[in-house]
């Protein structure tokens, strides 16, 4: 599994630190090995409390690579390892982990778990990305990195050479279901994953819906709820302005829509065939008012938007299998238009 990098050059001028990760004035970063709140966990391709989970690196260089989770259920439920029934093979999840764009990654301990749940619970595969992180690699590097584990999933979906294909995907895994899914800074790139892609065609693969969790969204002018909820236990006004500086490009505003979807540069959202979307937020985020003008801007654009609002949590949700079940059965059955087409 890939590892992180730490700079070793001596350090300057701090510009500023966001959970150990400190950048310098010089450009150069100094970036912890390891996080004893949250440790990364390793991968197990043996069925461990009904999920295995695998790693698989789809770019050496840039060190994109996603981890697979497997349900025991796909084993349980193939008439045929050599070829179970359509009818029978799983939804996917394509997972997008948060961290403010800073820290964390596929393998840390909350996501791993997170992921682990879901697959079990929800009966799905979900195949979680691990993208680079800034200030190392700025947006849109993260984004980049998202739609590029995108199209692999999509030539897997193509490929019909046993050989060059992952067999939990081709055996298990039902292409025509896919849905993505991102928590907080994973919930941005969602987003800008689905309208980036949403002209191109993925057929045999087919995405039916959107899952945002508590999506971080910036903009150059505070809101009410950044003002009220600023010390918010999981994310601080100054930890997001904190992030924002590590992660958006040289010179970017905090309009840049990279951080605010609703800003004047960022596509009209009526321009984008996008699926169903389900949006789960909290009532105390200092996100709140950001997240809900997103919202209201899909309603207008004519979007198919389910909100899920939990009036006393912050930055930080429960995640509700039952709501996304019913979600995901939803958008499985409704006839809508995305990516490759009609469905």
């Amino acid at each position: 599994m890939p590892s992180e990098e730490m700079s070793i050059d001596a350090p300057t001028e701090l510009v500023g630190e966001l959970s150990g990760v400190k950048l310098y004035r010089n450009g150069k970063v100094v970036r912890p090995t390891a996080c004893p709140l949250f440790p990364k966990v390793l991968p197990n391709p043996n069925f461990v409390d009904g999920v295995a989970t695998k790693d698989v690196v789809l770019d050496m260089e840039k060190l994109i690579w996603v981890r697979i989770y497997l349900p025991e259920v796909a084993k349980n439920s193939a008439a045929s390892e050599l070829s179970p029934p359509i009818a029978q093979k799983l939804p996917i999840m394509i997972f997008f982990h948060g961290g403010a764009f800073v820290i964390w990654s596929a393998a840390t301990s909350i996501f791993d778990n997170a992921c682990r749940k879901w697959a079990s619970e929800l009966g799905v595969i979900v195949v979680s990305v691990d993208y680079r992180l800034a200030p190392e690699h700025r947006l849109p590097a993260a984004y980049e990195d998202s739609s590029f584990a995108l199209k692999w999933l999509q030539s897997q979906a193509a490929c019909n050479i046993p050989d060059q294909s992952d067999s939990w995907l081709s055996l298990h895994g039902d292409f025509s279901s896919c849905f993505l899914m991102g928590l907080s800074s994973g919930g941005s790139i969602a987003h800008h994953v689905a309208t980036e892609v949403c002209s191109s065609d993925l057929s045999p693969m087919r995405v039916r819906g959107i899952i945002l969790v508590v999506p971080f969204f910036g903009g150059a002018m505070r809101t009410s709820s950044e003002l009220r909820f600023a010390h918010d236990d999981i994310l601080t006004l100054h930890d997001s302005d904190t992030a924002w500086e590590f992660s958006l490009p040289q010179e970017a505003t905090r309009d840049h829509h990279y951080c605010n979807p609703l800003g004047p540069t960022s596509p009209d959202l009526k321009k984008f065939d996008l699926p169903p979307y389900l949006i789960i937020i909290g009532g105390k985020d200092p996100l709140h008012d950001r997240q809900m003008a997103f919202v209201e801007a899909l309603r207008k654009s004519g979007k198919d938007v389910h909100l899920l609002r939990y009036e006393n949590w912050g930055h930080y949700t429960p995640f509700p299998e039952s709501e996304l079940i019913a979600f995901m059965e939803k958008c499985r059955n409704k006839r809508i238009s995305f990516l490759s087409g009609s469905t």
